[in-house]
């Protein structure tokens, strides 16, 4: 386990999981959340009924539908941004270099809430949703990626 960082955080939407790797035992959950914006519905995070807003538009009335994909893209720029502050309150404890895997598709998204200083000992960048993988298992998945590399 030498190979690997000292830091294992491990994150999609609404689950974040931070590991410490120690070399003769199994890794050590150091910190985890769960992010009501990735667990939870639209429905469940907003109280007003989608479609209800009405504006007035050039041909009458028009309802308000096209709201429901910005607040979907708000809601995702959120939860990126809250698991961003999260791994900047575990990385800002432990001055290490660090590995992150999280679904491709809000991998980026996170990093682009990180400072430069905390981009640039990250190691080991796996676009792969690993939150729900057991504990014991996070490290093989890391090994292969830098033995691929």
């Amino acid at each position: 386990m030498n190979t690997l960082p000292p830091i294992l955080i491990v994150t999609d939407r609404g689950h974040f999981v931070a590991y410490r790797l120690h070399p003769d035992a199994g890794p050590e959950v150091i910190d985890h959340a769960t992010f009501s914006e990735g667990v939870e519905r639209i429905s469940e995070q907003v109280t007003d009924k989608p479609g209800s807003r009405q504006t007035t538009g050039a041909t009458g009335n028009i309802h308000g539908a096209t709201e429901r994909p910005q607040l979907a893209a708000e809601l995702e720029m959120r939860c990126c941004r809250h698991i961003g502050e999260r791994i900047q309150q575990v990385l800002g404890e432990n001055t290490g270099l660090w590995g992150f895997a999280a679904p491709a598709e809000i991998n980026g998204s996170i990093l682009e809430h990180l400072p430069d200083g905390l981009v640039n000992r990250l190691r080991i960048n796996l676009p792969k949703n690993l939150a729900r993988v057991p504990s014991h298992d996070i490290p093989d998945h890391f090994l292969r990626a830098r033995a691929h590399a």
